[in-house]
């Protein structure tokens, strides 16, 4: 019964975590819309949406077909923001 639980809440926070990025992010885009973000980040800039764990985060990005590179010594992920900067 826990164990149904625990999955039940592992998918859940998949879910709110996959439109959280959907609705803020691509895979793809300009350069100037190019963005740095670890897995510890984006749970941070999504605390008041879900709790998704490191696994899910990982799962959700790579499901979503995001790529993720080295960059300053760390491992991120490379987002592109869906809104346009405004000066």
């Amino acid at each position: 019964m826990k164990r149904n639980i625990d999955n039940e809440q592992e998918q859940t926070a998949q879910a709110a975590f996959r439109t959280f990025v959907q609705n803020k992010y691509t895979s793809f885009g300009p350069t100037s819309q190019m963005i740095f973000r670890t897995s510890r980040e984006l749970i941070y800039d999504c605390r008041e949406m879900c709790e998704p764990s490191l696994p899910d985060v990982a799962k959700v990005m790579d499901d979503l077909g995001f790529k993720s590179d080295q960059f300053c010594g760390q491992y991120t992920w490379i987002l592109y923001e869906k809104e346009e900067l405004r000066y």
